[in-house]
């Protein structure tokens, strides 16, 4: 069995020295985490030199055992409401599922509960449940190690080579890649970065890449690179480089789904006579926003841009399942 990725095992590390019951030495910590005890000597050491207070306490014979001195961690006040928020937050993380970063949350998660005790922290949960999240669901299968090899690159501004299967080849190919951040997309993730291979800014779906390999050659991540502003022009994570203003009609009982909710960030909702509504929106790609006019069937109407609109126009729109109401 392989080793643990070095992020998921500090995280993992933290939440297992925190257990307020038992303590660990160095030979049970190294075979729980499937490693050498010099290397979890070494994170318990990066441990303390981040502030992090790792309590040795000396047994019989100089037996040692390690646990995370909960009484030096700093008091957490937070309202009802604050603590009820985080506990949602946490249920929102199903992109990320086995990676680093739910195993972060998990540990945040299990000192906020320490903290508020647990009569408290039971209501809140009893409340949390009351509250579902309907939502997709990424990948299939376990892709924890490549999210966690992904978030190392990206920390660590590392170059990693991925094996990606895109929705249009027979067989995956090797892209050398510098990854600048992570995109969440209804319940599945992405990586946006620097493909050598093509000398551009590309996005990848976590789902499709079936293996990485980190390399140790270090890339210099672009200063005026932001995240959100990279996708500011697109209809979900596909972009473009020539913004261009989208108007349709939503007509019929499409109406209500369509004015009470706004699908991207520069959508202008205009209410028409006839009761239609027009959606204007300014973008740099048509290929995402073609497939939702598509899914209303007749209820919607491109009227600008002309492109958009022929391109619609040579698709039989019945072969697209209707939005529900």
């Amino acid at each position: 069995m392989s080793e643990i990725s070095s992020t998921a095992r500090i995280v993992s590390l933290i939440r297992t020295l925190a257990d307020p019951i038992k303590k660990f030495d160095i030979a049970a910590l190294a075979q729980l985490f499937r490693t050498s005890e010099r290397t979890i000597r070494r994170d318990l050491k990066e441990l303390k030199q981040h502030g992090i207070d790792i309590q040795e306490t000396v047994g019989p014979k100089n037996h040692k055992t390690y646990a995370l001195d909960r009484s030096s961690l700093p008091p957490i006040r937070l309202t009802f409401e604050e603590a009820l928020a985080v506990f949602l937050g946490k249920s929102q993380l199903s992109a990320f599922h086995g990676s680093g970063i739910e195993n972060a949350a998990e540990s945040a998660y299990t000192k906020l509960r320490v903290w508020l005790g647990e009569s408290e922290a039971r209501y809140i949960e009893k409340v949390a449940e009351r509250v579902y999240f309907a939502r997709e669901y990424g990948a299939r299968v376990d892709q924890s190690e490549i999210v966690d090899d992904i978030m190392i690159a990206i920390e660590d501004c590392r170059a990693i080579f991925i094996e990606y299967q895109s929705a249009n080849s027979t067989e995956p190919l090797t892209y050398d890649i510098y990854p600048y951040g992570l995109v969440e997309h209804r319940g599945s993730l992405y990586v946006v970065g620097h493909s050598c291979h093509h000398d551009e800014i590309r996005t990848w779906k976590m789902d499709r890449i079936q293996s990485t390999d980190l390399s140790p050659f270090p890339f210099q991540r672009p200063a005026d690179f932001v995240i959100g502003h990279y996708f500011e022009g697109a209809f979900g994570v596909i972009t473009g480089n020539i913004t261009k203003v989208v108007r349709i009609r939503i007509t019929g009982n499409a109406v209500q789904y369509a004015s009470e909710r706004k699908f991207h960030s520069t959508q202008h909702t205009i209410r028409q006579a006839d009761s239609s509504v027009i959606i204007e929106l300014r973008l740099n790609s048509l290929l995402e926003i073609k497939s939702w006019v598509l899914s209303f069937g007749s209820k919607a109407e491109v009227l600008e841009p002309d492109e958009l609109r022929k391109s619609i126009a040579m698709v039989d729109s019945r072969k697209f399942q209707a939005r529900p109401i």
